[in-house]
């Protein structure tokens, strides 16, 4: 007896759970639908155990739907994209987005500057905002521009229609400017950056 009237209560508090779902996620219904997509599992299985390659190019079809905006689910629960820089500026800069979402906690760094919550990202951020002003930034562009060139160098050594995995690269030039910009190392220190890349790589 104890059985059925317990797989009655699991029953009922899955429908509620999954009308509680429906009714939440309601609001993107409108949004055209990233495909394919499968009931409860989402969008997963574009991005399940493939190779980060094919991840990237299943992220790119976000990009081939001609709409401003873009539904897709992680699960059961409804995530919304966009390709468009005007509305990305929106939503990065309104303080009613400032709380970040689950997603982020799949980083596991709880208190850095991207990913801390919003009252401890709001006291960090205007500790910071003082070395962030225009003027500085302005004289950070020819260290962007030394170092983007250095790297589209070194992705032009490599043969023409190669497959070639740039994250060490990319990794290294970050490094290069961070350095840099941040703590004005010299050219010897940033040599040493090709190896602290491929260290954080592994």
């Amino acid at each position: 007896m104890w059985i059925v009237v317990l797989g009655i209560w699991v029953v009922v508090f899955g429908v509620f759970q999954f009308m509680k779902l429906v009714q939440k996620n309601g609001f993107a219904k409108h949004l055209p639908l990233l495909n394919p997509a499968y009931p409860l599992l989402g969008n997963g299985l574009m991005f399940l155990g493939k190779p980060d390659h094919e991840k990237f190019l299943n992220l790119r079809k976000l990009t081939s739907i001609d709409y401003p905006l873009t539904r897709f689910y992680l699960g059961p629960r409804v995530m919304v994209g966009t390709t468009e820089p005007e509305i990305a500026q929106q939503i990065l800069t309104d303080p009613a987005w400032m709380d970040k979402p689950f997603i982020y906690e799949f980083f596991e760094l709880p208190y850095g500057l991207l990913t801390s919550k919003y009252d401890i990202w709001k006291s960090h951020r205007k500790a910071l905002s003082p070395a962030f002003n225009m003027k500085i930034l302005q004289s950070f562009i020819p260290v962007f521009q030394q170092f983007s060139q250095k790297l589209v160098d070194r992705l032009a050594a490599h043969p023409e229609g190669t497959t070639i995995d740039i994250d060490a690269d990319v990794t290294t030039c970050s490094l290069e400017i961070v350095l840099l910009t941040t703590f004005g190392f010299d050219s010897s220190v940033i040599q040493e950056c090709q190896e602290i890349g491929s260290s954080i790589e592994r």
